[in-house]
């Protein structure tokens, strides 16, 4: 059915959301609260309109600027519709984006203990640097200067791209160089490859971040060193970030990198300040593959079940030990291993992009878990 919507008037597919079906109601229920946020957001801004400093600007004042009903330019003025479209693109890109991210990282981080100790002792120096000078918040550059997560971050960003290819028109009929040439089946040589006006061009995002001449032989491996490698430098000026093709590029690029960036190095910083991650004792074996427009992190032989990254996470210095689940690409829960543990509390931590569920039981029998 889904393969149909292409070719079905946008009047008509507007519809599609009222048929009786189980995904059309789930897709209604999450446009209702969608708008719903949108509202609180929109309320918020105008309620705070007036103790704003003058002059200071985010994408929110942008769009209630545009869509000021006291506007002249009416022809410019953002509509009702319009001003909820962007916003809810806002709010869907920046949540499901960086919470996949973060499943791959911490996999990675799981099956690198070394590379796991090294990011947590950083982010501890931080955590004692920052009250040192009578500071309680640690700022942009304290992020930033974290040079080691910042490259775990990179490297996440490099291997598991978001969004594994882009798409676009091509306005008129060109001529796109190639950087290498590509070798046909009968061995021949292609240059550069035609296109016609209105052709779409699918541009592999996952395929230039693991190019083997810009990253090396090692492309395929989570390789946060790369980063630190003086002697390798990439001749490339693609991408917003890092080199890196993830954010895409030119005018069109995520606008939203910069943000969704800190939301993963926070998150981070907050997680492995208290949290280890590990693997479970049955083994992992973890496929990246396409969901909708998006990567996200299957089991292999259970990619029925959709996207999933289950993980062992204990919480350092107690004795208290969970197994973290990502239910989806944008839902984390804490799951307690069944009989080893008694429950004692539950609570409940809404962290930026993800609502965590955490159940947190004692240690009743120490031969069995050593958590000191």
């Amino acid at each position: 059915m889904k393969s149909l919507w292409n070719y079905i008037p946008i009047q008509v597919l507007h519809l599609a959301r009222y048929l009786p079906t189980a995904e059309c109601r789930r897709l209604h229920q999450a446009l209702n609260l969608l708008e719903r946020i949108g509202r609180q957001f929109i309320q918020k801004k105008l309620s705070n309109s007036q103790t704003e400093a003058e002059g200071h600007q985010d994408i929110m004042n942008i769009l209630m600027a545009a869509y000021d009903p006291k506007r002249s330019d009416l022809h410019r003025r953002l509509s009702r519709n319009e001003l909820f479209a962007q916003i809810n693109s806002v709010i869907l890109a920046g949540h499901e984006t960086t919470s996949s991210t973060l499943n791959f990282m911490f996999w990675e981080l799981a099956k690198r203990p070394d590379y796991q100790s090294r990011t947590r002792h950083e982010i501890m120096s931080l955590c004692n640097r920052v009250p040192n000078r009578s500071d309680s918040e640690y700022t942009l550059d304290d992020v930033e200067s974290m040079l080691f997560t910042v490259a775990t971050v990179k490297e996440t960003s490099r291997l598991y791209p978001v969004a594994y290819h882009i798409s676009r028109e091509a306005a008129r009929d060109d001529t796109i160089p190639l950087s290498e040439p590509v070798t046909t089946a009968a061995g021949g040589l292609i240059y550069n490859v035609p296109v016609s006006k209105g052709q779409t061009i699918i541009i592999s995002l996952c395929g230039y971040n693991r190019l083997p001449s810009l990253w090396g032989d090692d492309a395929d491996v989570w390789n946060p060193e790369r980063f630190f490698n003086s002697a390798r430098t990439i001749d490339s000026k693609t991408g917003l970030y890092a080199n890196l093709m993830s954010f895409s590029g030119g005018i069109r690029a995520c606008i939203g990198w910069r943000m969704a960036i800190l939301q993963i190095m926070t998150v981070i910083i907050e997680t492995l300040k208290h949290f280890e991650f590990s693997l479970p004792d049955t083994g992992l074996d973890i496929v990246a593959a396409p969901n909708g427009p998006l990567m996200s992190p299957y089991i292999r032989d259970k990619m029925h079940l959709g996207p999933q990254m289950p993980l062992v996470v204990r919480e350092l210095w107690s004795s208290a030990l969970y197994t973290y689940h990502a239910v989806s690409h944008h839902e984390f829960e804490l799951q307690h291993l069944e009989g080893l543990f008694e429950v004692q509390r539950t609570t409940y931590v809404e962290l930026p992009i993800a609502l965590v569920w955490c159940s947190h039981r004692t240690q009743s029998n120490s031969e069995i878990i050593d958590t000191s």
